[in-house]
């Protein structure tokens, strides 16, 4: 009788350790985003989350927090929309002839990390023309040169760079979002600090063309308007979305990455290379807003 009992609660104490594996790992195929590494820009068009990466571009991430908080990208406007290209906000100062009138506001480049610093690493199992290995980090797009043992976060629709001028630590007042089709030729030449999670279809819908700061082009056209940008943990804590990002580091994404490759669906009449286009995953978001 004894025995049969602990046979029973032993029985029903591995179903239920099965279980909590079960649900830690399907947890695990989430990770919760830190709010304070997710800005909130609010346009007259919708709204944006970017989130920004300490792990690529650590002094890029304090300095946006730090012109944030302090109002510095408030009422400014997308005065450069380009088709298939980017949509370019800020101070206009980083593309002025004279120079940045805001020296002071400045950041050093940070184009690529150490090798060997790259946050865990889930590759696509192959490379491109721009990288020798390709995958992500984090849910960042990244590219990796064995060779000069360099890592960056590529040019992927909705990644977020600092504009510069011809000197390499030029950028700081001015940043854009890519649009459309993934310019990789920027790769290593330009910071990428943080990706649109959210809101991107927001960021295509701005008004294309070169505005000037008066809010006018020559076609009269208005361009879109940024009214306020929030780092996220600072909305009060009943306004504060819980924030989900698809955990690239969980073999769910791996085992993702390599459905992508096999294309056997019998709709293919030519099948395509067993290749993984690092700029067409999209990396899933899940956004809980509070009830209001």
């Amino acid at each position: 009788m004894y025995k049969g009992s602990f046979k029973i609660l032993f029985f029903g104490m591995s179903i239920i350790l099965a279980s909590m594996n079960l649900v830690r790992a399907n947890e695990n195929k989430w990770r919760l985003a830190d709010l304070e590494n997710i800005l909130f820009v609010k346009t007259d068009h919708g709204n944006v989350l970017i989130e920004l990466s300490p792990d690529f571009a650590p002094n890029h991430v304090k300095h946006m927090k730090l012109l944030t908080r302090e109002g510095f990208f408030n009422n400014r406007i997308f005065y450069r929309v380009i088709e298939n290209f980017i949509a370019q906000t800020g101070s206009g100062d980083d593309l002025a002839m004279g120079g940045n009138q805001n020296i002071e506001k400045l950041v050093n480049a940070e184009f690529t990390i150490p090798y060997d610093a790259t946050p865990p690493f889930t590759s696509t199992g192959n490379g491109d023309p721009f990288a020798d290995e390709t995958g992500f980090s984090s849910g960042f797009p990244v590219g990796r040169d064995r060779k000069k043992q360099h890592s960056w976060i590529s040019h992927c629709p909705g990644a977020v760079g600092m504009a510069r001028n011809d000197h390499s630590n030029s950028g700081g007042t001015d940043w854009y979002v890519v649009i459309g089709q993934s310019p990789r030729h920027l790769d290593r030449n330009i910071t990428v600090f943080g990706r649109v999670i959210d809101g991107l279809d927001v960021i295509y819908s701005m008004p294309h063309g070169s505005f000037s700061h008066e809010g006018s082009n020559i076609k009269g056209k208005r361009p879109g308007r940024i009214s306020d940008v929030i780092v996220m943990s600072d909305l009060p804590k009943s306004q504060q979305p819980i924030v989900h990002i698809e955990n690239t580091n969980h073999n769910a994404f791996f085992e993702r990455l390599e459905g992508r490759k096999k294309r056997n669906n019998p709709w293919y009449i030519h099948k395509p290379p067993a290749f993984v286009d690092l700029c067409t995953v999209t990396i899933r978001t899940q956004i809980k807003w509070p009830e209001k």
